[in-house]
Parts: C-alpha cells; sequence; structure tokens
C-alpha cells in the first residue's frame, strides 16, 4: 500500500491550491486509518486541527501497531473524538459503520442526500457490477463483500448520491455516483 512517494503527501499543495493553509482546518474525519487516508494528516495537517474524529474500533484496531495509523492516533492524543454507527459529528452528517475494508472502516451521510463511502468500494466498474470482487486491502473479504452489497442496497433504494476515496470520473477527478440495483448488481446512473 503506497502512502508515500512522489504521488502520494500532496495534501498541503491540495489545499494550497483551493486557497487553504493547513490551519484552516478544524476538524479531520477519518472513515480509516490506512496509509493512503492518513498520510497527509502525517504531512502537516495533524499539526494544526483541533479535532480527530475516527469510530472506536478503528482506534482500537490500530492503538500500538507498526502502522502509520498508530502515529496518527499519537498525534490525536488530546484532539480524538471516538464515534459511532449512528453518531452525529454536525449537523447533517452521520457516521455510517461499514466495517470489513478495515474493522472500524466507516462512512458519512451527509444530509440524506449523498454517502461518503472511504473504501467500501475501490474500483466502481468491477464492484457495481459485482459486489463479491474484493481487493487485496479489506482486512476481512467476506464482511468487507457483506457490507459492500448491503451499502450499495441502501445507496440504491433511498437514492443517495455516493462518493469514496478511490471513486472518480474518466479524467481522475473525484466523482459522486448515483446506482440502481440491476440483476446481481448494480448500475450507474446520472447522479
Amino acid at each position: 500500500m503506497r502512502w508515500k512517494g512522489p504521488e502520494c503527501g500532496h495534501a498541503t499543495q491540495a489545499l494550497a491550491a483551493l486557497g487553504h493553509e493547513p490551519g484552516d482546518i478544524g476538524r479531520v474525519i477519518f472513515t480509516h486509518l490506512h496509509g493512503d487516508h492518513c498520510g497527509g494528516f502525517l504531512d502537516g495537517l495533524g499539526a494544526t486541527a483541533t479535532e480527530i474524529v475516527l469510530s472506536r474500533a478503528e482506534a482500537e484496531y490500530w492503538r500500538g501497531a507498526s502502522h502509520p495509523a498508530s502515529r496518527v492516533l499519537a498525534q490525536a492524543s488530546g484532539r480524538l473524538v471516538l464515534v459511532e454507527d449512528g453518531d452525529t459529528v454536525d449537523a447533517g452528517l452521520t457516521v455510517w459503520a461499514l466495517p470489513g475494508h478495515t474493522p472500524g472502516h466507516t462512512g458519512l451521510i451527509i444530509d440524506g442526500e449523498a454517502a461518503l463511502l472511504g473504501d467500501c468500494v475501490h474500483l466502481p466498474a468491477l464492484q457495481l457490477a459485482d459486489p463479491m470482487i474484493a481487493t487485496k486491502y479489506d482486512d476481512d473479504t467476506a464482511l468487507a463483500q457483506r457490507t459492500r452489497v448491503a451499502a450499495l442496497m441502501r445507496l440504491a433504494d433511498e437514492g443517495l448520491a455516493f462518493g469514496g476515496g478511490h471513486i472518480a470520473d474518466a479524467a481522475g477527478t473525484p466523482a459522486f455516483l448515483r446506482i440502481m440495483a440491476e440483476r446481481a448488481g448494480f448500475v450507474a446512473v446520472a447522479p
């Protein structure tokens, strides 16, 4: 898993391109602590955020591990807010437990209109058609598969738009999708 190198660690520069500095960020919400999701925190954002939100199960899983996640937990000391499924992080922002990719992996429901899935779906082109396709990065493959199917069903049933850590359009720009059930899988429809 890459969390360092020429393609990674550009969170501070990405913020600058949007006209922000790390000090502008008051709260960081992690879906999980794989290096590609928490590396930017270690590269400058962690020193300035006043609140770091993470699921309790994720914190317990990584505490003391020989992994960048344990460095995140150490940097977040005293500022860590541990949450559970269904907790409200802020007005209109609700925690959604999506275990399997990691034990404490979560997503967020935004105003009942959209969802952020973290890494519940890595490869929409494959995993929408067949949600049983897993990646080698899933900690518990069977649980990740069950979670993905249930999450995709909810998204389709409720008509929620969704995005995720690895969901992008053809140009590589982060994207939101809407889906509908089709046969044994799902298909994307216009957002």
